[in-house]
């Protein structure tokens, strides 16, 4: 007998009950109607091969029978589908990735266990299905560019195994720069330190890099390496007497957008 909603019919004598029972699965009753039929109907019975047997019992006009047949129930069958949030995000802010899985009719099994999210470019993350077959993970170490995250739901002993993927495609930050001069004034030939400092607008929290360009009106061009804090400073005796600007530029890096800005 397939897994047909595990109905096991019995043609008896129309009188009596006859009992169907299954390895591994429930023991039912059924009452013989006048065609000495006795039908069951149950969803308990889990994944595998099962033998169903249905006795039966007699009653004082007839003598008690019982027979065997089989029953085997596959796995149910699984989608997985993806979602990111925010739709839109950008380099080093917080990104939501969630799986739902969903069983397909007729089964009417719950998915349980781990869904394993590997995003291209980024790291490989696992996510435990709770009640309602949904996995979700937090990220915020992707770089800015185009990944694709692939969740995969490795299956239970009742569903079947299913992936899903999705794109992310994640944005440079904006960066801003503040600056400023010391000494201010000065004198001609006195030295003069020039820092600017990058900063990255939330909700990105990369740190910038590369170098910053210092062009002095009527004086020179220097170029300082940004730190760690995202600062750079560079120093210059060359400037000569008069009223100055400073255009300060940082190109930006992969990962945040570049910038400029003018002292005073």
């Amino acid at each position: 007998m397939r897994a047909g909603g595990g109905r096991r019919a019995r043609h008896l004598h129309p009188d009596g009950h006859g009992d169907v029972h299954g390895r591994r699965g429930p023991t039912l009753t059924g009452t013989l109607n006048a065609s000495g039929q006795a039908c069951v109907t149950t969803s308990a019975i889990p994944v595998g091969t099962h033998t169903v047997t249905a006795t039966y019992n007699g009653n004082g006009n007839v003598a008690g029978s019982s027979d065997t047949d089989s029953v085997t129930v596959g796995q149910g069958a699984s989608t997985t589908s993806v979602t990111v949030s925010p739709a839109a995000p950008v380099c080093g802010e917080s990104i939501t990735i969630c799986a739902q899985v969903t069983v397909s009719p007729p089964s009417t099994c719950t998915p349980t266990g781990t869904v394993t999210f590997v995003i291209s470019g980024g790291p490989t993350l696992t996510g435990t299905l709770n009640a309602s077959g949904q996995a979700c993970v937090t990220t915020s170490a992707l770089t800015a560019g185009s990944h694709t995250v692939t969740a995969t739901y490795g299956g239970s002993t009742n569903i079947a195994s299913s992936t899903g993927t999705a794109s992310i495609t994640v944005g440079q930050g904006v960066s801003g720069i503040s600056a400023s001069i010391s000494p201010s004034p000065s004198v001609c030939g006195e030295p003069v330190t020039i820092c600017a400092d990058v900063s990255v607008a939330p909700p990105s929290t990369c740190i910038p890099t590369g170098n910053v360009t210092f062009a002095v009106s009527g004086g020179p061009t220097l170029t300082g390496t940004l730190d760690a804090t995202g600062q750079a400073c560079v120093t210059t005796s060359a400037i000569p007497v008069g009223t100055h600007s400073v255009t300060i530029t940082y190109p930006g890096d992969g990962d945040v957008l570049g910038s400029t800005t003018t002292l005073p």
